[in-house]
């Protein structure tokens, strides 16, 4: 195909040489074929990823901050794909074998509401909610695919005292979540179909009661500086994907499990803060969950963070001597398993290598190097630090390490957009990622330019105790390596899961199609 020769083209381009045959050496010849016939075989293993969709469609060329991609995934059942470009939007079903069964194309939005929040289903009928720049005005598109037809409206809700804070799609529901401006009170507004059927207030002031900073929600949730021009955010978190490090070091984070939604909060060494709301009673509680002292000789530089999976919380906390991870349960102070390193002694409960990806440079990244216990824990407590849990072959991969974001104006060299920069009269701000609608593409998508440390610990799924044996590859680290591949004509790239398949998606330019590839876990023979 086309984009497969493309790809080709490309990497033969990376790995050209130029050299005089006669003056060269035997061993250089020899070194030289070695290395291409391997870097041959890696290429070929990404071209060969299986497609398992792929469509002729023609998007508007030079706009492509105009395109968007909507997956919505039903019951690991079918796959509606909604490709949204400049003037239209365009829906694909497509069944649980990835054949496309119905299409329908329909108007998009005018410019104003140009920020996809999510969507609801109700029967044949799919709505898109969208938001103004400034996110304080809401707007609704709904469409029938069996009877094609569609209509666009302005919802009736105005932002005044209240900021905008995340958007939840649940059980084909729609959830507006706001915090009131220097508050902890929370609004959600729960949308059936089209419609807005509640809107319910939440006062968890007794957050600040456990706060040591007397902060509150608002301030907590302000990206960036802190200015009144800042947007609130925390990363939505998807248990169900690989949540990498540079997502998961933030303090404040949002997981939406079923019909619950948790907050945490690590803005202290010595607590970390849990806030649970029922989406379906609105109950909520909240917790604080010590975070026992790591004794350092140099505790200025003592950082901690952690991560909620399910009802097992890991905490990590970090200097330059010393590490730790303890496990706990919500609601039960006792420590379940606790694992200690010491800069003498070594890291002795990891499975792998402590790993650096990237460089403190632009020209270093794509690198990867071993390091020692010494220089890994100088760079993770010099780091934003980070735990995540991932649930792999009835296994939990425990991912610990730390990242730090590249200074200087190097454009955007990552993988995917990440938000933006933009300069303010308080400072430089920078705008919370985008993808927020698809937690398993803002996850990926926040793979930027930056150095990152990091080990892995593989546990028992029961027991929490830490198992023998190397980790297996994801399907996120297989994309990642398709992605390094691709060309310039590859561009509005989606992630999601259906079923235990990962779908990587993208618009191919030169051929007008789009097309879906297919990635899994690898599974380790025992």
């Amino acid at each position: 195909m086309k984009y497969v020769q493309e790809l080709h083209l490309a990497h033969c381009k990376n790995h050209s040489f130029r050299f005089n045959h006669q003056k060269m050496s035997n061993n250089k010849l020899l070194i030289i074929t070695f290395l291409l016939l391997t870097s041959s075989f890696a290429f070929n293993d990404i071209v060969a990823q299986e497609t398992i969709f792929e469509t002729d469609i023609q998007l508007k060329t030079g706009l492509e901050n105009k395109r968007d991609v909507l997956p919505v995934v039903l019951d690991d059942q079918s796959v509606t794909l909604f490709l949204l470009d400049n003037a239209e939007i365009t829906s694909m079903i497509l069944d649980k074998d990835f054949q496309k069964t119905d299409e329908y194309t329909i108007p998009r939005p005018e410019a104003t509401y140009d920020n996809l929040l999510g969507q609801s289903v109700d029967g044949d009928q799919y709505n898109i909610f969208f938001a103004n720049r400034r996110k304080n005005q809401f707007y609704v598109h709904e469409f029938n695919m069996a009877e094609k037809t569609n209509r666009g409206r302005l919802l009736d809700i105005k932002l005044k005292k209240e900021k905008y804070f995340e958007s939840i799609s649940y059980q084909n529901k729609f959830y507006l979540l706001t915090i009131k401006k220097f508050t902890s009170i929370m609004v959600v507004y729960e949308f059936t179909g089209s419609q807005l059927n509640a809107k319910k207030e939440i006062d968890l002031t007794e957050f600040e009661e456990s706060n040591i900073y007397l902060s509150n929600l608002y301030t907590e949730f302000l990206s960036g500086d802190g200015s009144l021009t800042q947007s609130l955010y925390a990363p939505k978190i998807d248990l169900r994907t690989p949540a990498p490090i540079q997502q998961t070091a933030d303090p404040a984070k949002l997981f939406v499990s079923g019909n619950k939604l948790t907050m945490t909060i690590d803005n202290d060494l010595q607590y970390t803060k849990i806030i649970k709301v029922d989406l379906g009673t609105y109950e909520h509680s909240i917790e604080a969950i010590k975070n026992e002292p790591l004794l350092c000789k140099e505790s200025v530089s003592t950082s901690a963070n952690s991560f909620l999976w399910e009802s097992t919380l890991f905490q990590v906390k970090v200097c330059k001597s010393k590490l730790r991870i303890s496990v706990k349960r919500l609601g039960n102070e006792e420590t379940l398993a606790e694992y200690v390193a010491e800069r003498e002694e070594g890291i002795q409960f990891k499975n792998g290598p402590l790993q650096q990806e990237g460089s403190n440079s632009i020209y270093g990244q794509g690198t990867e190097k071993e390091l020692n216990t010494k220089q890994f824990l100088r760079k993770m407590s010099n780091s934003q630090i980070s735990v995540s849990a991932y649930e792999q072959n009835e296994e939990l991969i425990l991912k610990v390490g730390g990242y730090k974001e590249l200074r200087g104006n190097y454009g955007n060299v990552g993988t995917f957009n990440t938000g933006s920069t933009i300069s303010t009269p308080y400072g430089t701000v920078t705008t919370p990622p985008s993808h927020t609608y698809n937690p398993a593409m803002a996850g990926y998508s926040t793979m930027t330019t930056s150095r990152s440390v990091y080990f892995n610990v593989k546990l028992d799924v029961e027991t929490l105790q830490q198992i023998e044996g190397e980790v297996a590859q994801t399907a996120f680290d297989k994309i990642r390596n398709f992605e390094k591949a691709k060309t310039s004509s590859m561009v509005n790239e989606t992630v999601f899961r259906v079923g235990d398949v990962y779908v990587y998606g993208y618009y191919h330019k030169a051929d007008k199609k789009y097309v879906l590839k297919g990635f899994e876990d690898d599974v380790l023979a025992e």
